[in-house]
């Protein structure tokens, strides 16, 4: 009877050690993370803004240096600009996304990924979400019809 009680406890000591491992000082945050993850940017207007920049932030907690191996972005129209790809432990560096609004309308997630050389945590998503209008332009939330029959004349006016 006391024996089956020992080893159902070590399994959860192994099980706490093993999870206090993935995760900083036991206070549920991952040893290394980006905040944050989507920024949202809200309406752009192409023809005001040329270029805008998202900024997030790369932790880590971790005891040991961390290193950006690579960066991807989901189209042309963005690139990835990194303060320094060596972290070193306790550190956090900066990582710019910079996009070219020339040809985006309508709602827009633009995506990054940042990829590292720890086998934990190989690689982080990053995503900037906004609604891309400029002036001009038609948008099923700025147009409001009456209903109209098939044979119902809309518009008798020439221009």
């Amino acid at each position: 009877m006391g024996r089956p009680m020992i080893e159902l406890g070590a399994v959860i000591t192994v099980v706490a050690l093993v999870c206090a491992g993935c995760f900083n000082g036991g206070h549920g945050a991952p040893a290394i993370y980006v905040s944050p993850a989507v920024q949202l940017l809200g309406t752009v207007n192409p023809s005001d803004n040329e270029e805008i920049s998202a900024r997030f932030h790369l932790h880590n907690t971790t005891s040991k240096p961390l290193r950006i191996t690579k960066t991807m972005t989901s189209c042309g129209c963005t690139e990835i600009k990194v303060g320094r790809h060596s972290i070193p432990p306790g550190d956090t560096v900066e990582i710019v996304m910079r996009i070219r609004t020339k040809g985006l309308f309508g709602q827009q997630k633009i995506s990054a990924q940042i990829w590292t050389d720890n086998s934990a945590y190989p690689y982080f998503d990053l995503s900037a979400a906004g609604d891309f209008t400029g002036h001009g332009t038609i948008s099923p939330y700025d147009v409001t019809l009456p209903f109209v029959t098939p044979s119902e004349l809309v518009c008798s006016h020439s221009y």
